[in-house]
């Protein structure tokens, strides 16, 4: 049986226009089952109180070789009565730089306007993101603002 897992972030985005940076890394131990059914990003905190029309990119790819700068996320499991995970989160902090790891892959980009909820889903198991053996998975974010504040969250499966 599968076990679900979340974790998220908030933070800024780099000083540097659209200048893409890591928001979360999921590594899965070794000869481990991962797959990635949903992640969501949104501008701010949720204390906001204007908008902005700018276009941000997200996208998700396997990495042969983590970032840098990145500290120990919070996984929290879907049923406290489940096993613990079997992945190391890593998350940006602040406006502290999450420099990108070695690409290996893209699996997929999203474009979309900051100003409104971003969220992708698996439509089904064969749409989600199986973190490959030896691979980590990567949440990348460029925005055309330096230091937006942004949250996302992530979710994934374990089996």
């Amino acid at each position: 049986m599968a076990v679900g897992f979340t974790t998220f972030v908030n933070a800024s985005t780099h000083a540097t226009a659209n200048t893409e940076q890591t928001f979360i890394e999921l590594d899965p131990a070794a000869g481990k089952r991962v797959a990635v059914y949903r992640f969501k990003a949104f501008r701010g905190n949720g204390t906001q109180t204007t908008t902005s029309n700018r276009l941000w990119k997200i996208r998700a790819v396997l990495l042969s070789a983590a970032g840098a700068g990145g500290v120990s996320g919070t996984v929290v499991k879907k049923d406290p009565t489940g096993p613990n995970t079997v992945v190391t989160a890593t998350i940006k902090t602040g406006s502290t730089n999450f420099s990108v790891g070695t690409i290996d892959k893209a699996v997929d980009q999203i474009i979309a306007d900051a100003s409104v909820i971003t969220e992708w889903f698996a439509i089904d198991q064969d749409d989600m993101i199986v973190i490959p053996d030896g691979r980590i998975l990567g949440i990348l974010v460029s925005d055309p603002s330096t230091t937006q504040s942004m949250t996302l969250n992530i979710d994934w499966i374990e089996w």
